[in-house]
């Protein structure tokens, strides 16, 4: 359990929250109208929970735990006659994983975190770690996408328009944002050229995974993918219904009102809203506690955090919020749920009973995890952590401030 829990502390690292993509301003030439003109801009969320349960398994001593998570998910309370399609798809997707043999020996960890989930479609990530030894492992971003109404599973031509199109903006967009590592665009530069390749041989036979996410889609690179270090890091690029959309297909091509979308504490996240005037937000958390830098100011809540799962809200009236969920102590776990307001100039922790956590089991179990998703700014669970026993489920809504208002008390699961 020691290991597991250094490891949790060394890969949370930085997220990123943009307001537009960064990169030459030729590329988001295409107007937000042109997005608005496809069809409806918002889609309604779907008012239902996505409770996730994780599944662990020990073999040897403590310290030397081989574990196997399998994560799943389930409706919270009984889906209507328009989802059960959807509910059907995801059971099936928690039964498939649960069967999944992890490799032997590997210290395993798979961490579920849901990226879209109203109307249009269900979309998530699965991060996924695997330690056998030595001071590195290896890690990846998995992406699953169903469609809400069919809950058949979404393939990349079901919501991409071109694969070799978006390949080669890749490529471009790689050198700025990751300087250094990749090579910039630059005439008769052999270098950028055989990135290019590279970049198309990796879209053309699907190595490489995706979620669609509230305002556009992101794209995942595992080690190993465009570079030849499989121990490498993991690289992202979105790209955003308002400013690319001929990327996508017209159905896919539309967002909601209003959303919750986890984000994985790692890696870098995009937001695509232009009446934003933020530059760059960078939040990590660790043994400093959170700490949150936009436009070359520092907010630091101090407190270490452990597995910590960061939600971003976006309200109706686009009020922007981080909910950020985690452990605060190693040998004694206890989980609580802090609020960040993003609206203003300067971040702020919202102040309220702050007696709340994202976790539906107790800390201390080993056999199966449970974790509230947030889906729904106007309705969501959480779990009391000033009872005895995590089972005092608590119905939420965001309120005025931010903050978990409750409207009553919700069912046990």
């Amino acid at each position: 359990m020691q290991k597991s829990k250094k490891l949790a502390i060394t890969l949370a690292a930085a997220l990123s929250l943009f307001p537009a993509f960064p990169g030459p301003s030729v590329l988001l030439a295409p107007a937000v109208a042109e997005a608005e003109a496809t069809g409806p801009l918002f889609m309604e969320n779907l008012g239902w929970g996505l409770p996730l349960r994780v599944f662990q398994s020990y073999s040897g001593p403590e310290w030397a735990a081989r574990k196997r998570h399998f994560p799943g998910i389930m409706f919270d309370g009984t889906p209507d006659d328009s989802q059960l399609l959807i509910a059907s798809a995801l059971e099936g997707y928690s039964i498939d994983e649960s069967k999944v043999a992890e490799e032997d020996g590997l210290d395993v960890i798979k961490t579920l975190r849901v990226r879209r989930a109203d109307s249009l479609a269900v979309s998530f990530v699965e991060s996924c770690a695997a330690y056998g030894g030595g001071m590195r492992g290896r890690f990846g971003i998995y992406g699953k996408t169903y469609d809400t109404a069919t809950g058949r599973a979404l393939a990349f031509d079901d919501v991409f328009a071109d694969r070799e199109q978006l390949a080669r903006e890749i490529a471009y967009r790689m050198g700025s944002l990751y300087p250094g590592r990749f090579p910039a665009a630059a005439l008769g530069s052999g270098d950028y050229d055989a990135f290019c390749d590279k970049v198309r041989r990796v879209m053309a036979s699907g190595e490489f995974s995706w979620s669609l996410d509230p305002f556009g889609a992101t794209f995942y690179f595992n080690p190993g993918s465009l570079t030849d270090d499989p121990y490498d890091d993991i690289y992202t690029i979105t790209f955003c219904f308002a400013y690319t959309p001929y990327h996508f297909r017209a159905k896919y091509r539309v967002c909601p009102e209003a959303f919750c979308m986890d984000v994985e504490p790692r890696l870098p996240t995009m937001l695509c809203f232009d009446e934003s005037a933020d530059a760059r937000t960078e939040i990590t958390a660790g043994v400093n506690g959170v700490v949150i830098r936009r436009n070359g100011e520092e907010f630091v809540d101090p407190g270490e955090l452990e597995a910590i799962r960061p939600v971003f809200v976006m309200t109706r009236d686009r009020r922007k919020y981080l909910y950020v969920d985690g452990a605060t102590a190693a040998m004694n776990p206890r989980h609580e749920l802090r609020v960040y307001d993003l609206n203003g100039d300067k971040i702020f922790r919202v102040t309220y009973d702050g007696n709340f956590t994202m976790l539906a089991t107790e800390p201390s179990e080993e056999t199966q995890r449970v974790w509230h998703a947030m889906t729904d700014p106007d309705g969501f669970t959480l779990t009391r952590t000033d009872t005895p026993f995590l089972e005092d489920y608590r119905h939420c809504r965001l309120g005025e401030n931010g903050a978990p208002l409750i409207l009553g008390v919700a069912p046990g699961r």
